[in-house]
């Protein structure tokens, strides 16, 4: 099973920078509905993916993008986010290909 933070890794990697909500609503449509992240839940990794790993970044969405009275934030793969999924593809092509 794959972990959270990998789905979001992938589903960032797949439709570019994107808000916590979006990125479950990606997640969803990339497994076919058979993975679902709680909104609680996306926002603790995405901060987790961020300030601890430096694998995301994010930034504020313009007072223009406020929904329900909160600004969006926005997240996209960092150099090293990116370089850490290339890394786990490669292993599951090794795995996959024995």
């Amino acid at each position: 099973m794959l972990s959270t933070e990998l789905l979001v890794l992938l589903a960032l990697a797949r439709d570019g920078e994107q808000y916590g909500a979006g990125i479950i609503e990606t997640v969803k449509e990339m497994t076919d509905g058979d993975r679902t992240i709680p909104l609680g839940t996306i926002h603790t990794t995405l901060y987790r993916l961020e300030r601890d790993k430096g694998l995301i970044s994010g930034r504020w969405g313009s007072d223009d993008e406020v929904k329900e009275r909160a600004r969006r934030r926005y997240f996209r793969l960092t150099a090293l986010g990116a370089q850490s999924l290339a890394s786990v593809r490669e292993l599951f092509d090794l795995v996959g290909a024995r």
